[in-house]
């Protein structure tokens, strides 16, 4: 009974420390480096996709609802050394007030963009951030954060289908009282499967 009740409070204040992150962006720390930026032109518009190393991620709490997997994979040995395809993934959206409120028309206009470069797809090192953005103003921002200790392979149609779900669970009906200001697309718990879409 006592263990029940650690366990329950152990997970609430992994869930807690992680949410109160607010962005993957803070998780990731400051002190990581640019190590790829990508400029993808569509429908006569600029996007970039930068991914960056991410020290923070090694000691971020992973939201899970298995008491006995609390940490990312980037604090476990690497047993395996391969690289991991993340396409056809479905994952659950977690909605969560990341900020100030996005357009779901500048969300379609990076899904549109990612899903324009099917069957492509980029490397998602481990501990990374990839972010795409529209180079010019837009209230859209899709990341995705590589939490394991191997490198993906994500397929860009994939990147967007999940950024867009997100927007539409989250973000649609705003300003309703149920809309959030953001959320996240957290990968399925099975082996190989260690990323967030924000």
């Amino acid at each position: 009974m006592q263990l029940k009740w650690l366990s329950t409070v152990t997970l609430s204040l992994c869930l807690a420390s992680f949410t109160s992150a607010s962005k993957l962006k803070e998780a990731c720390g400051t002190d990581g480096q640019i190590v790829n930026t990508t400029t993808i032109a569509h429908k006569d518009k600029t996007f970039s996709l930068t991914t960056r190393t991410c020290p923070g991620f090694a000691t971020m709490t992973k939201r899970t609802a298995k008491p006995s997997k609390f940490t990312s994979s980037l604090t476990r040995t690497a047993e395996r050394k391969r690289q991991v395809a993340s396409c056809d993934s479905g994952c659950t959206v977690e909605c969560a007030n990341l900020g100030e409120q996005p357009f779901i028309s500048d969300c379609d206009i990076l899904t549109d963009a990612l899903e324009a470069l099917f069957p492509e797809s980029f490397t998602a090192p481990a501990g990374t951030l990839t972010t795409f953005t529209d180079d010019e103003e837009s209230s859209c921002a899709y990341s995705y954060a590589n939490l394991d200790s191997v490198e993906y392979s994500v397929c860009f149609i994939d990147f967007g289908f999940n950024g867009i779900t997100v927007g539409d669970d989250c973000f649609e009906d705003f300003p309703a009282d149920t809309a959030t200001a953001g959320g996240f697309c957290v990968s399925p718990e099975v082996p190989d499967d260690d990323w967030i879409v924000e």
